[in-house]
């Protein structure tokens, strides 16, 4: 079991660090066109900003979550502070894929 696990997290990083390589490219090579198609684009990429201050929130409560572990040592809030961790990944991965979708000139 803690294979599949390290397994699918390292799937997860290497998918974020994926989406956010494209996103970069897409916003050099486009600058103009990039950040034009996220105005234009303006309920969608709100919609991506508000899924990324929920991700960067519960990011937040996961590091609270490892700093009262480092002085209180329990294996549940460790645990759900990891859990808060992958969710916050996902969270993540589908902010920069959508973000991507959007600033990708060649689909519009």
């Amino acid at each position: 079991m803690n294979n599949l696990l390290s397994i699918s997290v390292v799937i997860l990083v290497l998918l974020n660090f994926y989406f956010v390589i494209r996103l970069y490219l897409n916003i050099i090579r486009y600058k103009e066109a990039a950040l034009g198609l996220i105005f234009t684009h303006k309920h969608q990429s709100i919609m991506a900003f508000k899924i990324f201050g929920v991700g960067i929130f519960i990011l937040a409560i996961s590091r609270f979550l490892d700093v009262y572990n480092y002085s209180n040592i329990n294996p549940l809030i460790s645990d759900l502070a990891t859990a808060m961790v992958l969710l916050t990944n996902v969270l993540l991965i589908y902010v920069f894929y959508k973000l991507w979708i959007i600033t990708d000139v060649g689909r519009d």
